[in-house]
């Protein structure tokens, strides 16, 4: 009974300690990308909420906040992505977020296997 007590025990601390090493590494990307791309928290989000493919109507009722604020920020936004084509700005949005995190994985030697 106690060696079961002891692998449990084990087992638990390596949950925390992975959940921990998560953490640490998506406030290391958040921060990477927010000075990166010059970027305001709320910017940051809308730019999450974007990539988790919601509308502006369920990114307004998200945020408190207005379709039409939503619209600022989205269009501020993709001024700071440098997305240039009208029609594929929420795709260019969606892609650049996706390479960074590739690219931040691979540079970053902390990151813990099955994260993404």
């Amino acid at each position: 009974m106690l060696l079961f007590s002891i692998y449990g025990i084990r087992k638990l601390k390596s949950k925390i300690k992975r959940k921990e090493l998560e953490n640490a590494f998506r406030i290391g990307f958040n921060n990477y990308l927010l000075k990166k791309y010059n970027l305001k928290e709320n910017e940051y989000q809308l730019w999450l909420k974007i990539v988790d493919g919601l509308s502006e109507k369920d990114i307004a009722s998200h945020f408190y906040r207005s379709i039409h604020t939503i619209k600022g920020w989205r269009k501020t936004l993709y001024k700071k992505l440098n997305s240039t084509d009208e029609a594929f700005k929420q795709k260019h949005a969606i892609d650049l977020y996706n390479r960074e995190i590739n690219s931040f994985k691979s540079t970053s030697k902390a990151t813990p296997k099955g994260i993404f």
